[in-house]
């Protein structure tokens, strides 16, 4: 059986973290390779694959969609870094239709899945940040997105926590068929997820530098 602490997703290629450091140094069982390698040959099968334009999804689902595919900000830790979205997948099997993005940051990475019922007419999106926890970053960031979405009035159906087992941020915001409607802006989204984006570069063990001599 794979080892507790061993978490294919943030071992992808696509998920953005440095992949020799993770994988190259620890030693890992046939079970954890074929679970790799499985991953690995998924992501690479989302890369040629055709998606359907948001332009053709419900006008509620492109905005939350919007929020998380056309982020991209940049912020300072040491040098200039970049905070994109990227999507990795999209699936549709009715009522449901679930597009997963991927955030590079440095030596870690956040996976969003947007989900949308459409006979519900409601969203929810999960979000997912791979990292470690030192200074109590993860922690910290945790209570961070818990404020800022009550300041928002964003719904939980997952309330933000820190798994010590996955090394793993989550939480989960419900969208209602009123909530889609009634706000007027899904910028606060976008402006949530960056600032936890940002702040988890606190404690990220700075810049890396390569030198040729």
């Amino acid at each position: 059986m794979p080892d507790p602490k061993f978490n294919a997703q943030a071992l992808c290629v696509n998920s953005g973290v440095l992949f020799p450091e993770n994988f190259d140094k620890k030693g890992h069982t046939l079970d954890e390779l074929f679970t790799l390698f499985h991953q690995i040959i998924l992501a690479s099968i989302h890369c040629h694959e055709g998606h359907l334009p948001e332009e053709r999804f419900p006008e509620d689902l492109q905005r939350v969609l919007a929020a998380v595919g056309r982020l991209d900000r940049t912020t300072f830790y040491g040098s200039n870094i970049q905070i994109k979205g990227h999507m990795l997948d999209q699936e549709i099997a009715y009522p449901l239709i679930t597009t997963t993005y991927n955030i590079p940051i440095k030596y870690h990475s956040v996976v969003v899945l947007v989900t949308y019922d459409c006979q519900k007419e409601e969203a929810f999106l999960n979000f997912k940040m791979f990292g470690h926890n030192q200074d109590g970053r993860m922690d910290n960031n945790a209570k961070g997105i818990f404020l800022e979405s009550l300041i928002s009035f964003f719904e939980f159906s997952e309330y933000p926590y820190y798994d010590k087992t996955t090394e793993t941020l989550q939480f989960t915001w419900k969208f209602s068929k009123e909530s889609l409607k009634n706000l007027p802006s899904f910028k606060d989204i976008q402006e949530i997820i960056f600032k936890v984006t940002a702040e988890s570069l606190k404690g990220n063990f700075g810049s890396v530098t390569i030198s040729f001599l």
